[in-house]
């Protein structure tokens, strides 16, 4: 919820100038949008293993361990069938929903307050 909040904010510069959130803020929560650091390949293979049963490198004929995009969520790799069609795998953070359930439990607590 922090990365979306922070996303958010990043996006919201638009056509308000200094009056809106100053640039430099926007400036430096815009890498969260789609450049957040990358979590390494055997960390995210767990979700691909969890959903499939089996490795990112048997699913795929090839799976590039190198994430083309990565962000608050998931991140993306470029992947080959193995029929040789071209693909997007896009993984999402396998402790996301626990962090994701802490953070509602903040807000909730926050909000009863």
């Amino acid at each position: 919820i922090y990365n979306k909040a922070a996303q958010l904010a990043a996006s919201l510069q638009g056509g308000a100038g200094e009056r809106g959130i100053p640039e430099e803020y926007t400036r430096a929560l815009s890498v969260l949008t789609d450049r957040a650091p990358p979590k390494p390949f055997s960390y995210m293979d767990s979700v691909l293993v969890e959903e499939f049963g089996a490795s990112g490198k048997e699913v795929f004929r090839s799976i590039e361990e190198e994430p083309i995009g990565s962000a608050s969520l998931a991140q993306v790799h470029k992947a080959v069938l193995h029929d040789g069609t071209d693909v997007a795998v896009k993984v999402v953070y396998p402790t996301l929903r626990k962090e994701m359930a802490s953070d509602f439990a903040v807000l909730r607590t926050m909000s009863a307050q």
